[in-house]
């Protein structure tokens, strides 16, 4: 009882401090989207979109921009999952998408986030939205924050896995997959939904653990957004610096294992395990040749 109690006044406190729009606004737009033709899907009615047992996972990595015209047909004849802003990959509207909802007191990223996704609303009515509840308990629903979401949304609400935590250095084991695939960063999230829809090929593409930037790196209506990125992330004094790696690869308390560990042996207990099959997209990746590519 007094654990619910708990769960529940953190659940408010979230609410009040990080939702996503003021309850004038909810109130006016609930109003509005009256008509709304959206739709909320349960596991089982996600799993009714699955067409092949191969999905791709779109990262953001700059080896994103490694695929040709003959790698795309062949991501759309499977299933694939975009991740945060993979859909500036405007050639792939995939089967489902993770949006990037994370909420921060600088209102500069909820309006970017807002205004990048809105010419591609009506593209993306047919994809299914991958939401973390948490989410949902700060407004984000397609009747009161429609402008995050694609036009008709078919939404998946899920709960928020448990993560692994690492109370000292060491290996992997069966046990800390067991739970739940969550570890670090959006990947880790969008593995552990993905591994419930019981896919037997699972394709990493834009995952560049050795590089800190983007496939749209060099597209103009996202320079503010890296700067902002990059300052929040290492300081201003790193905004250039091209040596960066990826954040997830550096240690910190509780997850000591840089995540090219984590995928290391994440794909050998979903070998072992699930028989499932980890790859990622080509060879010229610091993953590889421990986990094998898909392309090459």
């Amino acid at each position: 009882m007094i654990t619910q109690l708990r769960k529940i006044k953190t659940v408010i406190m979230d609410h009040r401090q990080k939702k996503f729009i003021p309850y004038k606004v909810a109130i006016s737009n609930w109003y509005a989207t009256r008509n709304n033709n959206y739709k909320i899907y349960d596991l089982q009615g996600v799993k009714s979109f699955k067409t092949s047992d191969t999905v791709f996972i779109l990262g953001n990595g700059p080896s994103l921009n490694l695929l040709n015209s003959d790698h795309i047909k062949v991501i759309k004849s499977h299933n694939s999952v975009g991740v945060s802003y993979s859909y500036l990959k405007k050639e792939l509207t995939p089967t489902f998408h993770m949006p990037a909802m994370e909420n921060t007191d600088d209102s500069f990223f909820d309006k970017f986030r807002r205004e990048r996704f809105r010419p591609y609303r009506m593209q993306y009515k047919d994809v299914v939205v991958f939401i973390n509840r948490r989410a949902l308990y700060r407004m984000a629903h397609p009747r009161l924050t429609p402008d995050l979401l694609p036009e008709e949304a078919k939404c998946y609400y899920f709960e928020t896995p448990e993560a692994i935590q690492l109370e000292k250095a060491r290996p992997f084991v069966d046990t800390d997959f067991d739970k739940s695939l969550r570890y670090r960063g959006k990947l880790t999230m969008v593995l552990h939904c993905i591994l419930k829809l019981d896919y037997k090929n699972i394709v990493l593409l834009g995952v560049d653990l050795d590089k800190w930037s983007y496939f749209y790196e060099n597209m103009e209506e996202m320079a503010e957004y890296l700067k902002k990125t990059y300052v929040s992330s290492y300081g201003i004094e790193h905004v250039t610096d091209e040596k960066r790696k990826y954040v997830g690869m550096y240690p910190k308390r509780g997850k000591d294992n840089t995540l090219d560990e984590y995928l290391y042996a994440l794909r050998d207990y979903l070998r072992r395990k699930k028989d499932v099959n980890l790859f990622i997209g080509f060879k010229n990746n610091m993953l590889y040749p421990k986990i094998p590519s898909y392309f090459d």
